[in-house]
């Protein structure tokens, strides 16, 4: 349309005018002629050149480039805009003959970045880390170092999480080339299926090139322990536990004689040799002494196969050295039974017994204890402290009614805790006539493990006169029920604690239980239970942040110890609320937060499972994912090797020709001045 512009101004001008014959001028004609067809023939050379002059200037500001065509001197090398994602999850740590498949992938990256020229900008992007901002830079020595830098990571890969990451740095690209290169095993698993494709067609429209360099190696054996679980819930020296570890095949060959170990803190405690059939997963128990207290770390682990990211698995736990429990009362008859028993239960070497009233729950520091008996109800008492202290994480409470209970006190005590209300008080104290019995037990609660001898797993109710009704409800679940399905004992959360609630007063008033052969054992694993012991971190996976609760009296000389056995110091401003976030979590193995030397905390970190997989996308697969992408080009599969910078310099636009358009404007735009300047003198001489 603007190459027309030229042709209808000539058009406007051209007028047909009058002819008036002078017989003296006839003789003219003939000497004209030729002079008019000069002058014609320099008008339609002009429009010509007008016509050329506006097509060179629309074209040059276009930008055209051509493909794999250099032009010395009058053309540039087209700008690119390269997004180089690597996959660095564990998977791209086998080796072949030519060295880890994670080394190959980072040299071919290399070899890319050296085809770039100055002027060109590079982002690079990892699978497996979570890097929230990534830049576009012009240092590609700064770019070289970052990839020589990179190193394999337990996350798993996320290859369509860091497309979408690429996809910001594309839009606010102004290059002519844009293109995103994936090196990478392309496990299935760790790369979208087309099912799950995101429309990005928006973005990678026709200059955008994707190009997939798959670094694989074939016939990959690999074991894995895909899960280890501590079972039991109560924690005890001396003891046994039982840990369960999933062991699995994630190739197509048999594995026979596959060796599991379980060590604790680092030194072997048990072993077994099992087999496992192409793609089996096998679980496989433990029952291992304990000898130690402390933070206690579980580690399950295999032999040395192709994949070593996977043939490790850790769990922690706490156990006290000296346990602390608080036992608070409303009055001192409604520990007559109680404190002896507890005494009796767990002797005085390593167990520590304060006895206070409730009342000076709020002047105490209840993170001190491990557990905390109240029995309450006969007066009013302050819940925030009891909140506080369940939130922690550190311990539990077992409650009790008083045996001077109001029921309207109490409801509104266990109201604020967030458990159920109680309804009226059944039956009546000291009334032996018509007594109450446990209904159902649930024995498979970890309070009677081990209680009960083998054939005789039946718990011996004791004669109840009287109690409060009680109905968990959805906020907890009856580990003793009565005839009337109300609960004896139920179990509750409460924060990140939790509150074993009896509905008995722990008096022979009420019943004759502090008289039973149960009461004892149940007491002592009661405190157990709550004390804290066994809480497990092994479901976080790398990648994940790690979130620790820091005590406002421990923030001095904090520190977080790394599996690498580097440790990282914390700054009071890293402490938000309480709550110390760490988030470069990319390898396995347990996380302590020190205050000095003491461990206020232990987390494990374990590595996802899905990246144990062997089978890798065919090449349909991939071009199918971009496909449903809205992508305008498919993708460029290149084989690995020394060729792939030809072909992807064979692939690229090579150069652009604004600078040749742009020469061939000023070359028309003087060539018609000079025309039209001769056109001008001979019009001025005709007309003299």
């Amino acid at each position: 349309m603007a190459a027309g512009i030229p042709v209808i101004i000539h058009l406007l001008n051209l007028r047909k005018l009058q002819r008036v014959e002078f017989s003296t001028l006839r003789f003219l004609k003939e000497l004209q002629k030729n002079q008019i067809r000069k002058i014609k023939l320099k008008q339609w050379i002009l429009l010509l050149l007008r016509v050329l002059l506006i097509l060179f200037l629309v074209t040059a500001f276009s930008r055209p480039a051509l493909k794999g065509v250099s032009v010395a001197g009058i053309t540039s090398s087209a700008k690119t805009t390269a997004i180089l994602i690597i996959d660095n999850s564990f998977s791209m740590d086998v080796i072949d003959k030519d060295g880890s498949l994670f080394n190959k992938a980072k040299s071919s990256a290399l070899a890319l970045v050296n085809t770039l020229q100055e002027g060109d900008e590079v982002a690079v992007i990892t699978t497996a880390d979570n890097i929230p901002e990534i830049q576009l830079t012009k240092n590609l020595t700064e770019v070289k170092k970052k990839i020589r830098d990179l190193e394999i990571s337990a996350a798993k890969g996320k290859t369509g999480d860091a497309l979408l990451k690429a996809v910001p740095l594309i839009e606010q690209s102004l290059n002519y080339n844009r293109e995103i290169f994936i090196f990478s095993d392309f496990q299935e698993g760790g790369f979208p299926s087309a099912g799950d494709a995101t429309d990005l067609s928006s973005v990678l429209g026709e200059r955008v090139h994707t190009y997939l360099i798959p670094v694989k190696k074939e016939g990959i054996y690999n074991a894995g322990i895909d899960d280890l679980r501590v079972n039991s819930e109560i924690l005890e020296p001396g003891k046994t536990i039982s840990v369960t570890v999933t062991a699995a095949n994630h190739s197509s060959d048999k594995s026979s004689d596959c060796i599991i170990s379980v060590y604790i803190n680092g030194e072997r405690a048990a072993q077994k040799s099992v087999t496992l059939g192409p793609g089996a997963a096998l679980p496989v128990d433990f029952d291992i002494p304990l000898t130690v207290t402390g933070h206690v770390t579980v580690t399950a682990g295999l032999e040395e196969d192709d994949i070593t990211g996977d043939n490790l698995r850790y769990a922690s736990f706490y156990i006290p050295r000296q346990l602390n429990a608080l036992l608070l009362h409303d009055t001192a008859s409604d520990i007559e039974f109680l404190k002896p028993a507890l005494q009796a239960a767990f002797g005085t070497e390593k167990f520590t017994l304060t006895v206070r009233s409730s009342s000076s729950a709020s002047g105490t520091d209840l993170s001190a204890y491990n557990a905390i008996v109240l029995v309450t109800g006969a007066a009013a008492v302050n819940s925030e402290p009891f909140k506080k202290y369940l939130e922690t994480g550190k311990g539990g409470i077992l409650l009790f009614p008083s045996a001077r209970v109001k029921p309207d006190i109490y409801r509104s005590f266990l109201l604020s805790l967030g458990l159920p209300q109680p309804g009226v008080l059944a039956g009546s104290p000291g009334n032996t006539a018509r007594p109450f019995y446990f209904d159902k037990t649930e024995l498979n609660h970890p309070l009677f493990t081990g209680i009960f001898e083998k054939g005789k797993e039946k718990a011996a109710s004791p004669d109840i006169y009287s109690y409060l009704q009680f109905f968990p409800g959805g906020r907890g679940k009856s580990v003793i029920t009565l005839a009337d399905g109300t609960a004896a004992l139920s179990e509750h959360r409460s924060g990140n604690g939790r509150i074993l609630c009896f509905t008995i007063p722990p008096s022979l008033e009420y019943s004759n239980l502090p008289l039973k052969g149960i009461f004892v054992p149940m007491l002592y694993r009661s405190v157990y239970y709550l004390s804290g012991t066994g809480q497990k971190d092994s479901s976080l996976m790398a990648g994940e942040a790690l979130r620790f609760a820091v005590p406002s009296a421990k923030k001095d000389q904090l520190k977080l110890s790394l599996p690498s056995g580097d440790d990282e110091y914390i700054s009071d401003d890293q402490i938000q609320s309480g709550l110390f976030t760490f988030r470069s979590t990319g390898r396995t193995g347990v996380y302590d937060l020190l205050s000095g030397s003491e461990v206020l905390e232990r987390k494990s970190v374990n590595h996802d499972p899905a990246e144990s997989r062997t089978t890798s996308a065919e090449d349909e697969q991939l071009k199918e994912y971009f496909k449903k992408s809205g992508a305008a080009n498919e993708p460029v599969i290149l084989d690995y090797g020394a060729a792939i910078t030809e072909e992807i310099n064979q692939a690229r636009f090579g150069t652009e020709l604004w600078k040749f358009f742009l020469l061939l404007a000023l070359l028309t735009a003087i060539a018609e001045m000079a025309v039209a300047r001769v056109s001008k003198k001979e019009l001025t001489i005709d007309n003299e």
